[in-house]
Parts: structure tokens; sequence; C-alpha cells
């Protein structure tokens, strides 16, 4: 099997410091303590900032091994590759330094050993040689999976041991000889939530798993625009703890906490109902899919010359085949205000996806125009009908050509039209019509009642 050690660099090594302001480039020397360990090359350089590995093949007398005994930069370090005979050096900041290496039997070392499995912690090598008597530390470099925590659960023998970025530096004590075994367990300060298509299936792009830290939020690591689903004739809604389409889902605010369960969620999906519908007066301007029921929102358009539309005059078909028609319920309210209906159709789902008519009963009410006049003759005529919307155009004319003040009265609805009243008016024979007064001219909106004398 494969050995590999990691050996620390400690600070305690000869320093070869360049004392050029920021070179490009930086040597590493690898020096030897004895003749019997001969290194492929003992001399390197890096880039600045480039930190790549430099793996460096060596031969060895038998029964002797490498270990490092002095390095003049502290954090960088290497690893003995036993079996195939290789060193590798890993440069941590820009800096020349030397290497100092050593060998020592086989026979007179002790190993500290780590004997965990934990799927989360994962050590570049899981047994590492020290010579007795000397305290120095032995250094583990390892990898751990994102959002764990790294932590001594046993230690077997006399040593100390910290945690410092991605390794685990152990000391044995200076009395101790023995081998040394440590168990390293992790803590997992997150939750994994797996993704189901239910019904569908992923989209691409999509993660089956994804890992949210504790205290983190939805909306910070699933990504709406990315991890969605598809199902055959469906679009996708969101994501939930439960499989109906009823069911709540998962809000983009929602914590992850240590106490959450349930870590499976499921797409979930609703149908994207197309709606036809040619009116005058009404005009959807949105739609908006809920949990359990759809709104549809209407804005009215042409109120001053049709009239708005009441739930009776309102109809949802679906059309089943060629020779029939299915009629949806639904619930109605008008705002008044905002001159917008509101059509609620609960438990929406039911809905067979397709097309729905929209069939509305558009129509301009009539009006009768109510006229009373004394002593004049006018444009109108009494009991005349008039569409809402249609133009009104009141003009006075006379048999004899005279000019007399007059009391005019003119009220649409409730709304009384401010006149001039005892203004003299001239009044000439009809016809010519170009010698009719034009009085008032508006559109009709409500029921008209015009009142007008020649005092």
């Amino acid at each position: 099997m494969k050995k590999q050690i990691l050996v620390i660099l400690a600070s305690t090594l000869l320093i070869t410091a360049c004392q050029k302001k920021e070179p490009d480039y930086y040597t590493i020397t690898i020096a030897k303590t004895d003749q019997r360990f001969m290194p492929n090359k003992s001399s390197f350089t890096f880039k600045r900032n480039d930190f790549t590995p430099i793996v460096v093949p060596y031969t060895i007398e038998e029964d002797f091994i490498p270990v490092v005994v002095s390095s003049d930069v502290e954090g960088s370090y290497c690893t003995f590759d036993y079996e195939n005979q290789e060193i590798t050096i890993y440069p941590q900041v820009n800096a020349n330094f030397t290497v100092t290496v050593s060998i020592t039997r086989v026979s007179i070392v002790s190993y500290v050993t780590i004997t965990n499995s934990d799927k989360h912690f994962k050590p570049f090598t899981k047994s590492v040689p020290y010579v007795p008597g000397t305290a120095h530390p032995v250094i583990f470099s390892y990898q751990i999976d994102q959002y764990c925590a790294p932590k001594v659960e046993l230690i077997n023998g006399e040593a100390t041991y910290t945690f410092t970025g991605n390794r685990l530096n152990v000391v044995p004590d200076i009395n101790e000889d023995a081998d040394i075994l440590i168990e390293v367990t992790t803590d997992e300060n997150y939750k994994t939530f797996s993704f189901k298509g239910n019904g569908g299936f992923l989209s691409p792009g999509s993660e089956t798993e994804i890992a949210i830290p504790f205290g983190g939020t939805w909306k910070n690591y699933v990504d709406p625009s990315i991890q969605t689903a598809i199902k055959d004739e469906y679009d996708f809604k969101g994501w939930s703890f439960g499989k109906n389409p009823t069911d709540e889902l998962i809000s983009k605010d929602f914590t992850i906490t240590q106490d959450i369960e349930v870590t499976t969620v499921y797409a979930i999906y609703y149908h994207h109902i197309h709606f036809i519908i040619e009116s005058p007066t009404m005009k959807l301007s949105s739609q908006i899919y809920e949990s359990d029921f759809l709104s549809l929102n209407f804005a009215l358009q042409n109120t001053e010359r049709y009239h708005v539309p009441s739930k009776d005059d309102i109809n949802f078909y679906v059309n089943d085949n060629a020779y029939s028609r299915t009629k949806l319920e639904f619930e109605y309210t008008y705002n008044e205000s905002l001159k917008t209906i509101l059509i609620k159709f609960p438990n929406y789902q039911a809905i067979p996806r397709g097309t729905i008519l929209v069939d509305v009963n558009d129509y301009q009410p009539q009006y009768e125009v109510l006229c009373t006049f004394l002593n004049l003759t006018s444009s109108i005529q009494e009991g005349q009908k008039a569409k809402k919307g249609d133009p009104l155009v009141f003009q006075l004319f006379a048999e004899e050509p005279y000019q007399v003040p007059m009391d005019i009265t003119i009220t649409i609805g409730e709304s009384t039209i401010p006149l001039i009243l005892n203004t003299h008016y001239k009044i000439d024979r009809n016809p010519p019509s170009k010698e009719k007064i034009t009085i008032f001219e508006g559109v009709i909106t409500d029921k008209v009642n015009i009142f007008a004398q020649a005092i």
C-alpha cells in the first residue's frame, strides 16, 4: 500500500532570505545531512504566487527513511511517498527557503496513525513516523467536506494536537516512544437537501443534492433560475417538503437550522392555463398562481361607454369538444376605485390544462332623455333613447326670430351641467340649421334631464 508522510517545515531551520523586493521567482533548496539520501534535484524555483506542489524523486539506502529536520519558512510543508520514493514540497508563501533532510532507520521509529474512516475527513496519509524523544511535530494534511469541522474524538498515547488550516499538527510527548493512535471525527454544520422530480425530472444543470450550512437561507444556495424541474404539460412552480400540488412551497427566506429533520424536497407544478378573451371592457393584466387558488386580475377599460360587467355577465368555458363546453365556477370581486375585477378559481389544479374561453356580455346601456321646453323648440325630442357614450348635442330654435333670456338646466345622472342662467340668446327662424343655437355638447353617461324655458 502507498504510504505518504506529511512533515512540517519547522521554523528552527536555516532561513535563506532574498532581499530583492518582490522578485518574480523564489528558490527552494533541499539540503541533506547524510549522503545516503540523494534527491534527483536539490534546487528549484517557483514563480511568485504560484504555489504548485513540487515533486522530487530520490534514492536512499535500504532500511532507512528520510525525515525533514529543519526548514526556514513556517507554514510550508512536504510529504514523503516511501513506496515510490518521492518527496513533495508545498510552498505556501513567497520566499526563498531551504529544507534540510536527514535519515533514520525504520527500526527505531514509531508511528502516529489516524484510525477512523469518517466520510467527511480525508487525510492524504493515515500513518506518519516520528523519532521518539525528539518532540518534533507530525503533520497530517487533509481535505474536509464543506461546512464540516474536524475534532479529535480519541487519542491513544501522550501527545498534544492542534488543527491549523487543513493540517492536523500532532506533537508526541518527549517521553513517548510508542505508536500513537488518533480517532478524528467531524461535526456536520449543515443539512444536505435531496431534490426529487415528483413525477417529472430535474432540469439540466440542477443538482440532485445541495448542502446548506446552519444559518444559511434557501435563496442563497438554491438558484431559482437553475434548480428547477420539468414535467410534460405542466410548468414548474417551486420546491416543497410535500408531494401534493397544494402543499406549501419553501420560502426563499427559509433558514436552515440544526433541528430540521426532513431534507427531501419535491418539485411542485401547476397548469399554465391560457385564457382567450375578446372584450372591449375587460383586459387580463396578471395571473397569480398560489398553493390552492388561481387569481386573474382584469383591468377595466372603455367604462365611459360600456357598463361594468357583473358576475352574471362573465363566463369561463373549457372547450371539451366541438359540441359542448364546460362552465367553470369562480369568485368575483369588483374594485370600483381601481377599476379592476378580480376573478379567483379555488382548487385550480382541477382545471384541465389548455385554453379557457372567456365570454363577456359587453353592452352599452340605453338611457332616456327627458326634455321640458317652455316656449321653445329643441333638437332633442321628449322620450328620446340614447346609448351610453353617444354624443349629446342640445340645440334650440324658434318658429319666429326673437331674442329672449332663457333658464336652462341640464342634468346627467346626478350631475348638473353648470350653464349661464338668464342669458339672452338670439333665436333665429328654423330652418336653416346654421341659425340654430348650440347650447351644450357632451357625452351621454347616464339618464339625461333637460329643462329650458324662455323667460
